[in-house]
């Protein structure tokens, strides 16, 4: 059967020049708004086109693509395998359609992708797990009542992924260093003034008798002077 792309509607350009136009498409979740067509991202977004019939293999020769966004549109039958092919593809988005079948498992060559949503279908069967598969959110599957999600989760869930995080501290322990702290920083604190007002007392000391020695030296030379 020949795979075709049908959109219910379509508008032709009529004049060719340079594509300095702003556009807008769905990366990873986001709309993500360019005042220009990009030089230096491949992405294909046909999103929200009301496209129907199946998606064609002819995808898979799009290599370099990094981006493709075929969701909530209409289409059906099977995710292509060639979609492997595309080294490159970090976000691939076909939510909200009606395809069916299982996920293909040469999808989990595609080591760069990083965005992966193919929630609301009528997919079925085990899910990939292996690679990148294993750090996608759940949510990236639901919708689909006969995807083995409950085994997915047991063999790959997201949980084992989490770096292992420290139990907060008790109040009792927290009560414990905050007294603790607190008698650190009188200790550090009563220290500092001590050696303050040692020092302030030696070097006023020091200058309380150089200047008395100076009065009494000065005065006896102007008393001699007077009495001479």
């Amino acid at each position: 059967m020949e795979q075709t792309l049908q959109p219910n509607s379509y508008w032709v350009i009529e004049e060719f020049g340079p594509f300095d136009y702003s556009i807008t498409m769905q990366n990873k979740g986001f709309e993500m708004n360019y005042m220009k067509i990009p030089d230096i991202f491949c992405g294909i977004d046909f999103s929200s086109n009301n496209f129907e019939g199946q998606i064609p293999d002819t995808f898979g020769d799009l290599a370099g693509l990094q981006l493709l966004n075929l969701s909530r549109n209409n289409l059906s039958g099977h995710i292509p395998s060639s979609f492997s092919n595309m080294k490159n593809l970090e976000c691939l988005d076909l939510s909200q359609n009606q395809l069916s079948g299982q996920i293909p498992t040469k999808l989990t060559k595609l080591t760069y992708l990083s965005s992966f949503d193919v929630s609301f279908n009528n997919l079925s069967g085990p899910i990939p797990k292996g690679n990148e598969f294993c750090t996608f959110d759940s949510k990236s599957y639901e919708g689909n009542p006969r995807l083995s999600l409950e085994t997915w989760n047991k063999q790959c869930g997201n949980a084992r992924f989490l770096p292992q995080l420290q139990q907060p501290p008790s109040i009792t322990e927290e009560d414990d260093t905050s007294e603790y702290d607190l008698k650190i920083k009188w200790v550090i604190i009563s220290i500092g003034f001590l050696n303050g007002l040692v020092g302030g007392v030696i070097v006023g000391n020091e200058l309380t008798t150089r200047k008395h020695y100076w009065f009494v030296k000065k005065f006896a030379r102007i008393q001699s002077r007077w009495f001479a």
